[in-house]
């Protein structure tokens, strides 16, 4: 299934927000006014857009999340995820691992022709 169902920019930030509201590294981007000042966000402030900030070690970074969904699409290669359930590293053994293997379904694997 698909994990975030009928996605959308806007709605990937307001899951970023639901899920980490509270931490200290997350916040909504300022608030721009007609005069061109800045006014901080309140910290309640549902997401109304696609941008927040990040507070890394260096600093402060503005994101956009534009068409960051749509970027983030790539499939795996067909053979990948066979060749992760075979895996010496057990976590992603058994992130790949099928259905009968008890894990959870992986992708499957086109057979060449």
């Amino acid at each position: 299934s698909d994990p975030l169902p009928r996605a959308n920019d806007h709605t990937l930030v307001a899951r970023f927000f639901g899920s980490h509201r509270e931490h200290a590294s997350i916040r909504l981007p300022d608030v721009i006014l007609a005069s061109g000042r800045r006014m901080p966000a309140r910290k309640s402030a549902p997401p109304d857009g696609t941008r927040f900030v990040v507070a890394h070690y260096a600093g402060e970074v503005e994101y956009e999340a534009s068409g960051f969904l749509s970027k983030n699409l790539d499939a795996l290669h067909p053979e990948l995820p066979l060749l992760l359930q075979t895996s010496a590293h057990p976590l992603l053994a058994s992130l790949f691992a099928t259905s009968r293997d008890g894990g959870a379904d992986a992708p499957s694997a086109a057979t060449p022709a």
